[in-house]
């Protein structure tokens, strides 16, 4: 008799084997809405940021809040679960716009590449006008580099990217002479902060309309980089496949 009903009970709910179908309908539903309410969070928080973006081109660092939300179809309550305040909006940008120009600038960390790679890459995508954002990022990095001077948290935020671009290159630099493709006594470290300050440098003059000849800044660069009986005399070096 006890067995019977405990293996009747153990038929009609779930055992230590696995879930009744009831349970499993369930979580399957409860994932699926949690999936949902995380894309939903995730398309307002962009089309905040989005919006913040193109009321800072037009109106500069203090426009108005109440504008920018009319102008993502959201309300300042909707503004307020995403952002505390203006300061922590431009953060946003700031590691949006900004660390979208670093991740341009390295390639994303799940698709590295070698150094001298990565300058080429760099270089050319400047010079065609194929980097993200590159429309926007003409005021929008120039606005957002004054805001540094205004709000701590940017500085903070901004010298994080940076800190983040040097390690970056250091990995790369350092990797690099391990394989023989980048000169040994250079030091990786300082190598890293030197390109950084490079690239940035070459960023924002391009952003204001600098003539920049790219092709000679390019081979100059490659120059210091590689051992010099990689190349010929008056040569860009040959770049080996990293």
């Amino acid at each position: 008799m006890t067995g019977s009903k405990g293996n009747a009970r153990a038929g009609g709910r779930s055992t230590s084997a696995g879930r009744s179908p009831g349970a499993a309908r369930y979580a399957e539903m409860r994932d699926r809405r949690l999936k949902e309410r995380a894309e939903a969070k995730r398309q307002t928080r962009q089309a905040l940021l989005e919006a913040g973006l193109e009321a800072i081109i037009e109106h500069g660092l203090d426009a108005s809040l109440d504008a920018i939300c009319a102008r993502a179809g959201y309300t300042r309550g909707a503004f307020y679960v995403h952002f505390k305040s203006r300061e922590e909006l431009l953060v946003g940008l700031t590691e949006w716009v900004l660390g979208g120009m670093v991740d341009t600038m390295l390639g994303t960390q799940a698709t590295p590449e070698g150094l001298t790679s990565t300058i080429e890459r760099f270089m050319r995508g400047l010079e065609a006008g194929t980097w993200p954002l590159v429309p926007h990022i003409r005021i929008a990095a120039i606005r957002l580099m004054d805001g540094i001077n205004r709000w701590p948290a940017l500085r903070r935020s901004f010298d994080a990217l940076i800190t983040q671009a040097i390690e970056r290159l250091t990995q790369l630099a350092t990797e690099g002479q391990r394989q023989g493709l980048i000169r040994a006594d250079l030091d990786p470290g300082r190598l890293g902060q030197l390109l950084t300050i490079f690239a940035m440098g070459t960023i924002m003059l391009h952003n204001v309309g600098a003539p920049i000849d790219f092709d000679p800044q390019r081979s100059v660069v490659l120059q210091m980089l590689v051992e010099p009986s990689r190349g010929t005399r008056g040569q860009p070096p040959r770049v080996a496949s990293e």
